[in-house]
């Protein structure tokens, strides 16, 4: 089975979601840090995901959370090109069947992980690994 791996580039508005401690609010006690210990600076972990067109698996990504999940498949670019790539002649999606995403198994995982592997490294890209054979695809 052919696959192929798309890459577009997206905004976070993850940033926008947290603000600073403030630790005037903390009280006093509460925290310290020992100047001979270095700062840990907090490393999200990203995890993959799959959206089910009608049910069925069609395209996986990796995000940090289901939220952020949740958000792409609401994204007016994503579902554009849901409606404009094809398999076996026909649209991904028809712009009414349900659009689902959800953690990916572990066979997704291993998909995506061997399409991101052979595709161009661009940072800040999110890499969108189809599960399907797109019409037009190289082989």
């Amino acid at each position: 089975m052919r696959s192929r791996a798309i890459r577009k580039r997206c905004g976070s508005e993850a940033a926008a979601h947290f603000s600073p401690i403030h630790l005037a609010s903390v009280p006093t006690g509460a925290f310290f840090l020992r100047a001979s210990e270095p700062m840990m600076k907090y490393e999200p972990s990203a995890k993959i995901f799959t959206v089910d067109i009608d049910g069925k698996p069609t395209v996986s990504f990796e995000v940090l959370s289901a939220r952020e999940a949740n958000e792409l498949v609401k994204e007016h670019w994503f579902r554009d090109d849901l409606r404009a790539l094809k398999s076996d002649g026909l649209p991904l999606w028809d712009g009414v069947a349900s659009l689902r995403s959800r953690p990916a198994d572990e066979h997704e995982t291993e998909r995506y992980q061997g399409i991101a592997a052979a595709a161009d490294d661009a940072a800040g890209d999110i890499l969108l690994a189809f599960l399907v054979t797109l019409d037009g695809a190289p082989r």
